[in-house]
């Protein structure tokens, strides 16, 4: 699949398409209701509302780093 097709896909299927390349935790602390929360803060939310909702997206994101990188230590020890 060419990046301009992917473009084209939606949402929904691009994160279904990207899935194995993913930290597990975002589909197990359930990937939508980040998506959610972070789409609500672009589109419908005040200033006020987002900053209420940052401290806990951010945690969400170290998780999801923390994960990625201990993924890539893991892939990195077994192959050497």
């Amino acid at each position: 699949m060419s990046f301009d097709e992917f473009k084209k896909e939606r949402m929904e299927d691009k994160i279904k398409i990207l899935k194995p390349y993913l930290p597990s935790i975002m589909f197990s602390q359930g990937f939508n209701t980040i998506y959610t929360k972070i789409s609500d803060g672009i589109h419908n939310l005040n200033e006020d509302e987002c900053s209420k909702m940052f401290l806990a997206l951010k945690m969400g994101i170290e998780e999801i780093l923390t994960e990625k990188i201990e993924m890539n230590e893991k892939n990195k020890f077994f192959s050497d």
